[in-house]
């Protein structure tokens, strides 16, 4: 780095040539010192700062198998969770089935019986059926049986109507009348 012209000019007429350029020389090589020095400092503290690549893929390999090792940790946690869940859900499974298994059981049990009711309700009404069937059997054989007695005696009846008849209408003949007068002799 170097002075501007008008501050080298200021110090030659204050100090001399020769004193002015000395000092100025003087000045530019501490300047350069201390920023060679500084610059060395920063190098080295951005050396410290950045990392090289093989520091970088280092660190990244590192990463990497925490990273792995935290996805394993999950991984194992869930394993167990999902067995915990499995678990449950059978042993749930297991006490729902068993209840249903119950409830299966007492519907059968009151079917039954209920159907045991209704086989002993149709086997009385099969009775009392069977009872009345008996019942008008024995009144349409009663019916029956006078039926017949009142045709047989309306037949009888009848048939004695009709031999009256036939004898009325014989003796109200005339040709028959006639005959019989000749038979008796009465003419």
């Amino acid at each position: 780095m170097s002075i501007p012209v008008d501050v080298y000019e200021a110090l030659e007429d204050a100090l001399g040539k020769e004193s002015a350029r000395k000092l100025v020389h003087g000045i530019e090589a501490a300047v350069e010192a201390t920023t060679t020095v500084k610059l060395a400092n920063l190098r080295d503290e951005l050396f410290e700062k950045l990392v090289t690549k093989e520091v970088f893929l280092a660190h990244m390999e590192a990463l990497r198998a925490y990273i792995d090792q935290q996805i394993g940790v999950l991984q194992a946690r869930m394993d167990q969770a999902i067995g915990t869940l499995r678990a449950q859900m059978e042993q749930q499974g297991t006490s729902l089935q068993a209840q249903m298994d119950q409830a299966i059981g007492t519907l059968r049990a009151q079917m039954e019986q209920q159907g045991a009711s209704l086989q002993a309700q149709i086997e009385a009404l099969r009775a009392y059926i069977d009872q009345q069937i008996g019942i008008l059997r024995a009144r349409i054989d009663a019916l029956e049986t006078e039926s017949r007695s009142r045709y047989d005696r309306l037949n009888l009846k009848l048939n004695v109507v009709l031999v009256f008849l036939l004898l009325l209408l014989t003796v109200m003949n005339p040709t028959f009348a006639d005959l019989l007068k000749s038979l008796l002799g009465l003419s």
